[in-house]
């Protein structure tokens, strides 16, 4: 946090260390603030809050702080050995797959701001079908989202083998979500803003499958074995 600036400098110090939060328990956290952004996001753009969207927008900076305490911690561990185990993590292995999980929680709370930004700049609310549309791809974009932060903590394999599966069928539907947003009558700003938001809402699906694949990763023995599994999950 900033303690102390002048037109010249500026002093910060860490008021948290890794004992205090350990990398785990800040993950959690992390993903428990990017859900409840996805959520509002979605809500605030088929309802047009634009209070609800301002504060989504501002929670962006709750999920950054996190990341980088995160990042801070894993470099750490990865120095030094003796922190690893106090960190909550077994190998140096396992800090660059967690590093690669943070990053891609923090790009989905990007898009969760992202979606809420449409919804400031929406003039009127979706019309009943893209309405539908956008709640039904929402829910499950959270849904697989819940699920591959689940296998985090679990290291499931055969639960982010299932969130690959269905986020590569909610691929199949953007096509047609964005066909209906722009078939309805709707204004040409409303409907690019909308489909702004519907790219951002396919992206935190896919993003929740890539975490799905580092868990793979982390719970297989070998790169050969997490290539069939993830060849397999596609297929």
């Amino acid at each position: 946090e900033l303690i102390e600036e002048s037109t010249l400098d500026m002093a910060i110090q860490f008021l948290v260390d890794h004992t205090q939060l350990p990398a785990l328990r800040a993950l959690m956290r992390m993903s428990s603030i990017s859900k409840s952004m996805i959520r509002d996001s979605i809500e605030a753009l088929v309802t047009l809050n634009r209070s609800l969207a301002e504060e989504v927008i501002a929670r962006d900076d709750e999920v950054d702080k996190f990341y980088l305490f995160l990042v801070r911690q894993l470099k750490m561990a990865v120095r030094d050995s003796s922190i690893l185990s106090e960190v909550g993590f077994k190998t140096t292995r396992d800090c660059l797959g967690y590093r690669i999980i943070a990053k891609s929680i923090e790009r989905i709370a990007d898009h969760a701001q992202k979606i809420a930004s449409m919804a400031l700049k929406l003039e009127e609310k979706p019309k009943p079908r893209a309405l539908k549309m956008i709640r039904s791809i929402g829910e499950e974009s959270v849904k697989v989202f819940e699920d591959a932060i689940k296998s985090i903590f679990k290291l499931d394999m055969n639960l982010a083998d299932e969130v690959i599966r269905r986020v590569m069928q909610l691929r199949k539907l953007e096509a047609e979500a964005i066909e209906t947003v722009l078939n309805e009558q709707v204004s040409a700003k409303d409907a690019s803003n909308l489909r702004l938001a519907l790219e951002s809402i396919f992206r935190i699906a896919e993003y929740s499958a890539d975490i799905s694949e580092i868990v793979i990763n982390m719970t297989v023995k070998s790169p050969r074995e997490a290539t069939l599994i993830k060849k397999k999950a596609e297929d």
